[in-house]
C-alpha cells in the first residue's frame, strides 16, 4: 500500500506594527484621540498585532485594559 505524503502546514501572515504609541505618550501626534478611537484605528488598518511603545508610561496598555473590558460587557 503506497502511503501519501502528508501535507504541509498552512503558514498564517500577520500584519503586525511593532512601534505604537497611544494618546498616553507625551509625543502623541494626535491630540483629543480617545483609547477607544486608536484602538478602531489599529482594527481598521487590520493589523493583527501591536507593540504599544509609550514614553515612560504604562497608562495606555490600563487605559486600552478598561476600554475591552467595557466594551466585552456590552457584548454579553
Amino acid at each position: 500500500m503506497q502511503t501519501l505524503p502528508s501535507a504541509k502546514p498552512q503558514r498564517k501572515w500577520y500584519k503586525v506594527d511593532l512601534h505604537l504609541h497611544t494618546p498616553a505618550s507625551r509625543d502623541y501626534e494626535e491630540p483629543g484621540v480617545s483609547y477607544l478611537q486608536w484602538m478602531q484605528t489599529v482594527v481598521e488598518r487590520g493589523l493583527d498585532i501591536v507593540a504599544i511603545t509609550d514614553h515612560n508610561t504604562v497608562a495606555g496598555i490600563s487605559a486600552i485594559r478598561r476600554e475591552l473590558d467595557w466594551l466585552t460587557q456590552l457584548e454579553a
